[in-house]
């Protein structure tokens, strides 16, 4: 019965190209979603209620793409940031798909973060072929692992750094192909990919740089022949650059002393002095990623030559340049490590133009390629693994694990910051004391806790708690830059607006308009104010003034009609209602303000029916609960349940929007 078995010969692993690539991605791919897997409970955090949640264009949807194409990624308050199309774009698709849902969007993150690892594995086998087999999964391990990109994978807005880097990869994986094969196709697809790249984040431009060197260093070709392709490449992206410099709309962002004293002060020494900075910062951060803020900003980072940073990073930048240029002839990976550090930090490190905060762990991630290349490495010498021999890798295995567990409890602690506003900048301003844009959020965020709870009636006992949280971390701010006009405008709008404390709002708010008495949102509020204490004449003319200042503003033309009620001059308040009915149709408030207007003057009729038409407009809730017991009182029973409906569909609505 028996017969004769040949032994199937045993392929290691390494050896089985298909099997070790399949497990490979397949490892990293389970490693992201369990070092990531809880940010996709979180929320909207930081910049993603500008990029998405409040967002007009991607609440259009896939029809508003044409557009996002010639428009900047993000705008508020008259400002325009950057160009990002790619990434706004990828948020309209989703948001046609299934509305606004956290938990997809995340989803979504973590999947390009997996594709990001992937794409470098696959990269770093055919960069590292001299090593052993097992080092590019060490290092795509080590990069995915790394707490540094949890800015990068949990914030919703930063998935511009995920796509730059993808594209980025891509092109330099199609540039060895066309290095290997002399391929024209291969230069097509190196282009596609790098300005795929760029439309997501236009720190793509620093690879332009890494692409000769990557040649230099892991190709065969003769030197003339790599001036040749680089010249090539310059021609092709010489012309991409014309064409993307014509679609890129122009940026409007200025960026405040507190976001970067070197926007406001200091020449050519003082930003020398803050790039060096940069580089200590951000080795410090891929050696010991902790603690990781937001935003660091002024006073969280020093500039210039301040404290021992700015000389740490001189002495640092000049031992790596001396070890990059004695391992350029022998194309030692130690030097093209180091230059590559020093090229994808160039754009962040201050030195070409002011970076907002002035560092952030975002712009780490592609540095830390170069460190988990160089870990993997040293954790191959460690374990006595040679390059060449495929032994046992146990002891590689169980150092690699040793780094990867604290990597891993600090990534997946601090996603948990990250799932909302309030968790968010609570932390990392405990953390950072000094920063006054941290505090400043923070403050923020407990103050629209306090908007939401006085509205819908929540954690009504915990309000004055939490008021005294936003006084307190606004005034920690302006312990560290008494004369910040955003932080003396947010707390006297606070103060006045939603706390109605009046007298305690009115010397921030006059601080503020001496400060800067070109901005029209302090004047309004120092309006606001001076009308409820009663100094008309001093409340209308802030009012003027901020209209002088935004004659488009027609919100505060309704204030400005309000308070002509209130002193008598019933006929102009009228007219500017009427006026701003014709101009903007759509609008509810200027019959708001006319039914108002009638019920003062005893005329019921005329008021319900210039509040129904706001109702038509823009459904409130207690002006429909208002109106439907008018009419219920009145024995229209059919009205009255119209309006009862409206009203409980604007709290709703409202309620989803807050939450």
């Amino acid at each position: 019965m028996g017969r004769n078995k040949k032994a199937k010969k045993q392929i290691p692993l390494f050896d089985n190209q298909k099997k070790y690539n399949r497990l490979a991605c397949g490892l990293i791919f389970v490693l992201v979603f369990v070092l990531y897997g809880n940010t996709l409970f979180n929320k909207f955090a930081l910049d993603d209620h500008n990029v998405i949640l409040n967002n007009e264009q991607v609440q259009q949807g896939i029809s508003a793409i044409p557009e996002i194409f010639s428009t900047p990624y993000s705008t508020e308050e008259g400002l325009a940031y950057d160009y990002r199309p790619l990434v706004k774009a990828s948020f309209a698709l989703e948001y046609s798909l299934w509305g606004l849902k956290p938990f997809r969007h995340h989803l979504i993150n973590l999947l390009l973060y997996a594709l990001s690892g992937i794409i470098l594995f696959r990269l770093l086998r055919r960069v590292l072929q001299k090593y052993h087999p097992v080092l590019p999964l060490m290092a795509a391990l080590i990069f995915i692992a790394h707490p540094i990109h949890t800015e990068v994978v949990a914030s919703l807005k930063n998935r511009d750094e995920i796509i730059s880097l993808i594209g980025a990869l891509m092109a330099v994986r199609f540039l060895f192909r066309y290095a290997d094969s002399g391929k024209i196709k291969y230069l097509g697809w190196m282009t596609f990919f790098f300005v795929l790249g760029l439309l997501g984040k236009r720190t793509t431009m620093t690879y332009l740089a890494v692409f000769p060197f990557a040649l230099y260093f892991f190709t065969d070709l003769p030197l003339k022949k790599i001036y040749r392709t680089f010249g090539l490449i310059l021609g092709i992206f010489f012309l991409v650059m014309i064409a993307y410099m014509a679609l890129t709309p122009q940026e409007v962002r200025p960026l405040q002393f507190f976001e970067n004293p070197l926007y406001s002060e200091g020449g050519a020494l003082m930003k020398v002095g803050t790039a060096f900075t940069a580089v200590a910062f951000y080795l410090k951060q891929l050696f010991v990623p902790y603690p990781m803020l937001s935003y660091y900003g002024f006073d969280a980072m020093p500039v210039g030559w301040n404290g021992i940073w700015p000389f740490a990073g001189l002495l640092l930048t000049a031992a790596l340049l001396y070890f990059a240029i004695k391992g350029l002839k022998n194309k030692d990976i130690l030097s093209f490590s180091i230059i590559f550090f020093f090229i994808t930090i160039s754009i962040v490190s201050n030195i070409v133009v002011p970076v907002p905060g002035i560092v952030a762990d975002r712009f780490a991630l592609s540095p830390s390629i170069v460190f988990s290349i160089m870990a993997a490495i040293l954790i191959l010498k460690l374990a006595k693994q040679k390059a060449a021999k495929q032994p046992k890798i146990s002891k590689a295995v169980l150092i690699l694990i040793i780094i990867l567990i604290p990597y891993s409890v600090l990534t997946i602690d601090r996603n948990k910051d990250w799932k909302n506003h309030l968790t968010l900048f609570s932390n990392d301003a405990g953390i950072a004391k000094s920063s006054i844009k941290l505090q400043a959020l923070a403050a923020e965020a407990w103050s629209n806790k306090v908007i939401y709870d006085n509205k819908f009636g929540r954690d009504i006992s915990k309000i004055p708690e939490n008021r005294q949280k936003v006084i307190s971390y606004y005034q920690d701010a302006l312990k560290i830059y008494p004369k910040n006009y955003e932080v003396l405008n947010n707390l006297g709008s606070f103060l006045s607006l939603e706390m109605r404390e009046y007298e305690q709002a009115k010397p921030y708010l006059e601080e503020a308009v001496q400060i800067s008495p070109y901005e029209a949102a302090a004047w309004f509020n120092l309006g606001f104010v001076y009308e409820q204490l009663e100094d008309l004449d001093k409340a209308e003319k802030a009012y003027k003034e901020s209209l002088k200042l935004n004659p488009g503003d027609y919100k505060l033309k309704s204030y400005l009609a309000n308070l002509y009620f209130k002193s008598g001059k019933s006929r102009e308040a009228f007219e500017l209602n009427e006026q701003m009915a014709k101009s903007h149709p759509d609008w509810d408030q200027p019959y708001i303000n006319m039914g108002n207007y009638y019920l003062q003057m005893q005329d019921t009729l005329q008021a319900i029916g210039q509040w129904e038409q706001a109702m038509e407009r823009y459904p409130q809730y207690q002006m429909g609960i208002n109106i439907s017991r008018h009419y219920r009182a009145k024995g229209d029973d059919e009205k009255s349940k119209y309006f009862y409906r409206k009203a409980m569909q604007a709290y709703q609505r409202d309620r989803e929007k807050t939450e």
